[in-house]
């Protein structure tokens, strides 16, 4: 049966390869004996596609997608700009970013603002005397697919299953005094 794969892929500029492993009444089969994979899709932010194709005493394709989030995010720098202000600069380009600032270095209490388009985002509104704690995510808002009926690789249908926000990882933390 045709479906979604759980696993988390972040894109890093390499193609995505997720394991996949497959049973027949509770024995698992061999790769390359039993069944082939080939990926599709599997390269950018988004949805990427592996076809399981039977072989030997296996027929027949069965195909899931899989998510690929934005890279992991990295604060280069924390600049004061004034007593109530901070400056980000972050190595990751982003089109969309989650910054949260936080007194507790756990983040249980804690401030969320997005960013857009930008690697340098501004955090205003800030108390003077106090330690802040800092981190930082891409993100992304977009269509999801599903395969259904796949044939094989060549030949299948592809179902949207919905917009949803793609999360990459945090960024570590950095702190700052103003």
């Amino acid at each position: 049966r045709d479906g979604e794969l759980y696993v988390n892929c972040s894109y890093d500029g390499k193609k995505k390869t997720p394991a996949v492993t497959m049973k027949n009444k509770g024995t698992i089969l061999k790769k390359n004996k039993d069944y082939t994979l080939t990926y599709s899709q599997n390269y950018l932010v988004g949805t990427g596609f592996v076809f399981v194709k039977g072989k030997g005493n296996y027929s027949g394709t069965i195909a899931f997608s899989f998510n690929i989030k934005p890279p992991k995010q990295h604060i280069s720098e924390l600049v004061k700009v004034s007593d109530t202000q901070v400056k980000i600069n972050s190595d990751v380009p982003f089109t969309y970013a989650e910054i949260q600032y936080s007194e507790v270095a756990d983040f249980s209490v804690k401030t969320t603002i997005k960013g857009e388009k930008t690697n340098l985002c501004t955090i205003n509104n800030m108390e003077k005397g106090k330690r802040y704690y800092i981190r930082i995510r891409n993100y992304t808002y977009m269509p999801t697919y599903r395969i259904y009926g796949a044939i094989d690789e060549h030949n299948y249908s592809i179902g949207f299953s919905g917009n949803k926000f793609l999360y990459g990882q945090w960024s570590e933390v950095k702190s700052i005094t103003l």
